[in-house]
């Protein structure tokens, strides 16, 4: 029998390229949370580390996108 399971995948990109690499779509995921409010804190977290200057110059970006786990 499949059961569905409901999960959140953070992803973090950027338009540009970062310390002269190329183009660099994205920098950091993590799958598997729970809730929404989880993945959208350590998105959060994530840029404020980066500081507001490095993800404006960077067009940082943080991402939870909800997903379906079928097993």
């Amino acid at each position: 029998m499949i059961s569905a399971a409901t999960t959140f995948l953070l992803i973090v990109t950027t338009s540009g390229p970062i310390g002269g690499h190329p183009q660099t779509p994205i920098i950091f995921s993590q799958p598997d949370f729970v809730h929404q409010n989880q993945c959208l804190k350590v998105g959060t977290d994530i840029l404020n580390k980066l500081g507001p200057s490095f993800s404006e110059r960077y067009n940082v970006k943080a991402t939870c996108h909800e997903i379906r786990v079928y097993k």
